[in-house]
């Protein structure tokens, strides 16, 4: 079935293209300079840890966000997890919250984060919130500031180091010593 999603996906970026790119969503970061920063899209998701949704607004009022939309399939999403979680410990003192977004999933998440001891809160089911965010692939990392304005978007094929030196760098931006 995953198959299906992947030619999906190449055929909806091939109409976009025809098109001109007039749909195109953003393809990197506010930070890069390719696009100015837009108003994140509000979602509610199920937590694993608590019984309410997560409502994004409410939940983040005050803070920056990291959305990472993941599954425990993807190998890239193997490979970024560990630098992500450094960024998340480096900033756990700081107003920022991190969410694991679940997608296209057909593994348990909640074990595989709990036995890589990553600290993320866990959403389930994110496929719909994906597709607001126009995330076609994993890994997709977006970083959403306190006023819900989109300030990095991860580009396809950006190495570990380089997304989270780029989390780095937006982060100590909106929150200096």
């Amino acid at each position: 079935m995953r198959w299906f999603r992947h030619y999906r996906a190449l055929a909806v970026w091939t109409i976009i293209l025809l098109l001109g790119g007039a749909c195109l969503p953003i393809t990197g970061g506010a930070a890069e300079g390719s696009r100015a920063a837009h108003e994140a899209p509000n979602w509610q998701l199920q937590g694993v840890e608590r019984s309410p949704p997560v409502d994004f607004y409410a939940a983040t009022e005050g803070y920056a966000t990291v959305l990472f939309f993941w599954a425990t399939w993807c190998p890239y999403c193997r490979v970024l997890l560990p630098d992500l979680e450094a960024v998340r410990e480096e900033f756990v003192d700081k107003p920022v919250k991190f969410y694991a977004l679940n997608v296209w999933e057909d593994g348990d998440p909640k074990s595989y984060l709990r036995k890589h001891g990553f600290g993320f809160e866990l959403l389930l089911n994110a496929d719909g919130v994906a597709e607001q965010y126009g995330v076609k692939g994993t890994p997709g990392v977006w970083l959403i500031d306190e006023n819900k304005q989109v300030k990095y978007v991860r580009l396809s094929g950006d190495k570990p180091a380089a997304v989270a030196r780029a989390l780095r760098t937006e982060l100590k931006a909106l929150y200096p010593d």
